[in-house]
């Protein structure tokens, strides 16, 4: 991390496919990656009841209320214009209903977690009465099992637009269609759950540590021991006198590596017996180029060559308007306790091309299922067979509805109905489609938000945002300049990029300037607003 700006290695990969069996997973994720949260979102803006997002902020709705304990959200008479999206809240998620309630539509993402969908309580719920979107209930299971239950206490009146189905579960492990959607209420209309099953096939990814990520740390010496230290800033991005604090190892292959130690973060080293080591009376001493183990780790699509594998990054880097598209090829090995290492092979880095008899790894083939309710209206009442079950402080479902959604303002639903956005190759058995296959290609993306800044090192930021609707990959620019001026003192450059995060490395300026849009083929999104962005010194 270190010199001039220089060009940003983006992975143009999308993240390491999860396995065919996921485990059941409760309660929401609380790894770094995937985010869980909980929003309702208007098309523009959105306000999160719950997140494990650090940039999110947590906001109130009245009426909305979310007990982690037994993953719940509740909603009492709760009427809003909205979408109701969550991600990877695990597979006990409820909704429990109190009062007259509506909303536009529910979106559950799953994403290798898990993400089913519980509606309990003794209200009611009205979904998409407008029919401003195209489906009441959609599960993108992503490998999970996406299954929906609606019980017998719960009154529920959905509607789809013409064409579409009204529940949709799509790329999920569960086999058992019986299981997929269970409505334990009396449904007033006849009605079927369709299964689609989609043979795929899975390119292989390996997770592993960039080992070209190097970054600074001040020497210390406690007992006789070196260790480094990692500088704290306030958020004007002044020094505070506290540390992050490392173990150096010095290994054969990869020089000095760094991992943080558990109980030394954000400390005041003096006070817990470190002593800074000084190369003369006036400059501190350092670690330099130096690999820090942490948890931002890439995915390396593995192919085959000679008999032997490799890990590949592909990458894809615009500069002053001249884009370049490589490859670099490493090898893999594993480090103590952590896990894997990548190391770029001599001579194999920034390929035009990759060299003839590379040949991708694959999955053997294997099933994901999709589940459909093509109906436009859905009305399900309560299960009256137990008089007198009415929970205390809710009513009875009913009353004026007029009013939850404004006629004409048309925001598409969050997927197309039959849109596998699971990462898996389809190998052309049935597909849930209900729209002409490659229909989801002709979509411009959404909004994007601004990303944020995960962490700010010395000559280097990391960056993360949220998924953008409709968009396949996403584009980054950052600069000098904040309107992004092209030419050389400005330093515009622009990325492509699958992922949701991405480091940009060899800063060396005080200040930067960072937006992005999601692209999806041709059509292309709008910029997100500006993201201003002071270095570390």
């Amino acid at each position: 991390m270190k010199k001039f700006l220089s060009l940003l290695l983006s992975i143009g990969l999308v993240i390491g496919m999860v396995p065919m069996n996921v485990m059941a997973q409760n309660g929401p994720c609380q790894d770094e990656y995937p985010p869980a949260y909980i929003e309702f979102f208007d098309g523009e803006n959105g306000t999160y009841i719950y997140s494990t997002f650090s940039q999110d902020q947590i906001g109130k709705i009245k009426g909305v209320s979310y007990d982690k304990a037994s993953n719940t959200l509740t909603l009492d008479n709760v009427k809003r214009d909205e979408k109701l999206i969550t991600n990877v809240m695990g597979d006990d998620f409820k909704i429990l209903l109190k009062g007259d309630n509506s909303l536009k539509s529910i979106i559950v993402w799953g994403d290798g977690y898990g993400g089913n969908l519980t509606i309990t309580g003794h209200g009611k719920l009205i979904l998409n009465s407008e029919k401003t979107e195209n489906m009441a209930i959609t599960i993108q299971a992503e490998y999970t099992e996406g299954k929906v239950k609606i019980e017998k206490n719960v009154h529920m009146e959905m509607y789809a637009k013409e064409g579409y189905p009204i529940i949709e579960i799509v790329g999920a492990n569960n086999s058992d269609k019986d299981k997929a959607v269970v409505i334990d209420g009396k449904v007033t209309q006849n009605y079927e759950v369709e299964q689609h099953i989609t043979e795929v096939t899975n390119n292989v990814y390996v997770v592993a540590k960039d080992s070209t990520a190097r970054c600074y740390f001040t020497k210390f010496e406690k007992n006789g021991k070196y260790y480094g230290g990692r500088s704290k800033f306030d958020d004007n991005f002044k020094l505070t006198g506290r540390y992050d604090m490392f173990e150096i190892i010095e290994d054969e292959e990869l020089g000095y590596v760094a991992r943080q130690i558990e109980d030394q973060s954000n400390i005041v080293p003096e006070e817990n017996g470190y002593t800074i080591v000084m190369k003369d009376e006036y400059n501190e001493d350092s670690f330099t180029d130096t690999l820090e183990l942490d948890k931002w780790k890439y995915s390396y699509e593995i192919y085959t060559y000679d008999g032997k594998e490799y890990g590949v990054l592909e990458m894809t880097v615009t500069s002053n308007g001249v884009t370049r598209h490589f490859f670099t090829v490493v090898k893999f090995i594993d480090f103590e306790d952590y896990g894997k290492i990548a190391i770029p092979i001599e001579g194999w880095e920034e390929l035009d091309a990759l060299p003839e008899g590379f040949v991708r790894k694959t999955s053997d083939p294997y099933n994901l299922y999709g589940y459909t309710i093509m109906q436009q209206t859905l009305n399900i009442n309560r299960d009256n067979s137990n008089p007198g079950t009415t929970e205390p402080g809710t009513t009875e479902p009913g009353g004026n509805n007029s009013g939850v959604n404004n006629p004409g303002t048309n925001n598409s639903d969050a997927n197309n109905p039959g849109t596998n956005n699971s990462g898996a190759n389809n190998s052309g058995t049935n597909n849930s489609s209900t729209i002409k296959p490659g229909a989801e290609n002709n979509l411009v993306p959404g909004k994007a938000k601004a990303p944020a800044v995960k962490k700010a090192k010395k000559k280097s930021v990391k960056l993360v945002w949220r998924k953008i609707k409709n968009a396949k990959k996403y584009q980054v620019q950052y600069s000098l300049n904040k309107k992004f001026k092209k030419g050389k003192k400005y330093g515009t450059k622009t990325v492509t990029t699958a992922n949701i995060k991405i480091t940009i490395k060899k800063l060396n300026k005080k200040t930067y300037y960072v937006r992005i849009r999601g692209i999806n083929g041709k059509n292309i999104g709008k910029w997100s607003k500006v993201k201003k962005i002071t270095m570390k010194k």
